[in-house]
């Protein structure tokens, strides 16, 4: 596994990339994102905002060939990851771990 995520090495997998998985996981972020464009409550527009931004740091993932394993972190495991893979978007991904502890609150 890369040094690039060994902070997180105990919390992911290697695993086959599989652009069906990737594809897949992209069409779940677009339909959370259009649920959460029609939300009027708060707390559901956060958490589905949420689930939206976990399925594209999960697509990133499984583009280069990883998952997080199972356990109470494996969503903190994700955006961590993809902010490791992606250093150019790192505040738009700071912000994504501010809205997953949001979302854990709510």
């Amino acid at each position: 596994m890369s040094s690039l995520f060994a902070e997180i090495l105990d919390k992911i997998d290697q695993v086959p990339v599989r652009r069906t998985d990737v594809q897949r996981l992209l069409g779940k972020m677009e339909h959370d994102l259009q649920a959460a464009e029609n939300e009027e409550a708060t707390d559901w527009i956060i958490k589905k905002v949420h689930e939206a931004i976990l399925n594209g740091c999960t697509a990133v993932m499984a583009a280069q060939g990883y998952r997080a394993k199972l356990g109470s972190w494996h969503h903190y495991a994700t955006i961590r990851f993809a902010q490791l893979a992606l250093p150019e978007h790192q505040r738009l991904l700071d912000r994504a771990e501010m809205l997953r502890r949001r979302r854990h609150q709510v």
